[in-house]
């Protein structure tokens, strides 16, 4: 009976929560789809991601007192970089609802990501660089920097796997290559995933067995 009454208060608080941000979610799509113009100031969170008539960013601004996470499509010749602080005017799409039975439902994945939609910029103006969390925008630097030595020192196909691999980083992988690592059932490993922080910890648990607080060390890793 304990077990159950458990179960049930367990439910009870993850369903509201669920419920709550939901709510959230679709008060906000509807306050920017009222809105002709979107006018924001935001900080680039991401690097570009090639489209072939765009660009897209993601970017996190100020809405109401929340920080809310967008997607941003810019023209080609507009150039960004992770941690720009930037003004952006545009129009705002919410995320695509499932269309059909067990079909992909577009906006319950943005939701994983916390993004809240889409601005496609009409004007866009940078204030200032390099304004992102000082230790993702580290992060992001040296992730940069594997990518372009792993491009130059090794050919495009393998190059585009082995950064799959260690940073699921997966843009210059060819939709045939993603496609037959699909087939194969083994697309995770393309992905930033439970077994690449297997490998660190085991990497870490061969070298510090000596050390007192080993395990909670490896815990907090």
């Amino acid at each position: 009976l304990k077990i159950i009454i458990l179960i049930a208060i367990s439910s009870i608080i993850s369903n509201t929560i669920v419920i709550t941000k939901n709510n959230q979610y679709e008060r906000i799509y509807n306050e920017l789809s009222n809105k002709e113009n979107i006018n924001f100031t935001g900080i680039v969170i991401s690097e570009k991601e090639e489209k072939k008539y765009y660009d897209k960013y993601k970017i996190e601004s100020q809405y109401n007192n929340k920080k809310l996470r967008f997607y941003i499509t810019t023209s080609k010749d507009t150039k960004l970089e992770y941690g720009d602080e930037v003004i952006i005017n545009g129009t705002y799409t919410k995320p695509e609802i499932q269309r059909n039975y067990k079909g992909f439902d577009h906006s319950e994945y943005l939701k994983q990501l916390k993004i809240y939609g889409t601005i496609k910029c009409e004007k866009i103006q940078i204030l200032k660089h390099n304004q992102a969390n000082k230790i993702l925008q580290i992060s992001n630097e040296i992730s940069k920097k594997i990518i372009i030595n792993t491009e130059k020192v090794l050919p495009e196909e393998t190059s585009s796997i082995l950064l799959g691999l260690i940073l699921g980083y997966k843009q210059d992988i060819n939709e045939q290559t993603q496609e037959n690592f699909s087939n194969a059932s083994m697309s995770h490993i393309l992905a930033v995933s439970g077994m690449h922080v297997s490998f660190l910890v085991s990497m870490i648990d061969k070298n510090i067995r000596n050390f007192k607080y080993k395990n909670l060390f490896i815990i907090s890793f």
